[in-house]
C-alpha cells in the first residue's frame, strides 16, 4: 500500500482529534462547578418555588452542595464565579452562552460545588447573580 493511508486509520485519527478538541474546549469553559448535569438528581431535596428560580441543597452534608438553575436545555447557564464572602455567605455567578442559538424551553440543570473551607457557620446564604440578567436569587443551605 506504500504511502497511502487506510481510510479507517484516517477516520480514527479524525475522531481522536475531534475528541481532543472537545476536551480542550471543555477545559476552557471557566466553570467553577464540580459538575453540571441536566435535570434534578433523585434524592436531592430542594425548596423549589413556583417561579422556577434557583434552588440549593446538600449532596454531601457540609462538603458538597448543589444549585439547580432553570433555562434553555440546549444552552444552560454555566457557573463562572464562586466566592466566600464570609464564614456563612457565598456569592455565585452564572453566565449564559453567547453567540449560539438556544431552544426556547425551560429545563433544570444541577450544578455541584465543593463547599469552600472558610465556610464554617450555618445557615449558609448563597447570593446567585447572572451576567445576562439583572436579577438575583438568595438561597439558604441549613
Amino acid at each position: 500500500m506504500g504511502d497511502e493511508q487506510n481510510p479507517l486509520t484516517r477516520g480514527a485519527a479524525a475522531l481522536v482529534a475531534l475528541a481532543a478538541a472537545v476536551l480542550l474546549l471543555a477545559g476552557c469553559s471557566g466553570s467553577v462547578a464540580r459538575s453540571s448535569e441536566p435535570g434534578i438528581p433523585d434524592g436531592l431535596s430542594i425548596d423549589q418555588s413556583e417561579d422556577l428560580g434557583a434552588a440549593a441543597g446538600w449532596i454531601v452534608e457540609g462538603e458538597i452542595f448543589a444549585v439547580v438553575t432553570w433555562g434553555s436545555s440546549s444552552c444552560p447557564r454555566a457557573p463562572v464565579g464562586l466566592e466566600a464572602v464570609s464564614v456563612d455567605q457565598l456569592d455565585l455567578t452564572f453566565d449564559a452562552p453567547s453567540g449560539v442559538v438556544c431552544t426556547a424551553d425551560m429545563a433544570a440543570t444541577t450544578h455541584t460545588f465543593d463547599l469552600p473551607t472558610v465556610i464554617t457557620e450555618r445557615p449558609i446564604t448563597i447570593t446567585v447573580s447572572y451576567r445576562d440578567w439583572d436579577g438575583t436569587d438568595t438561597l439558604t443551605l441549613d
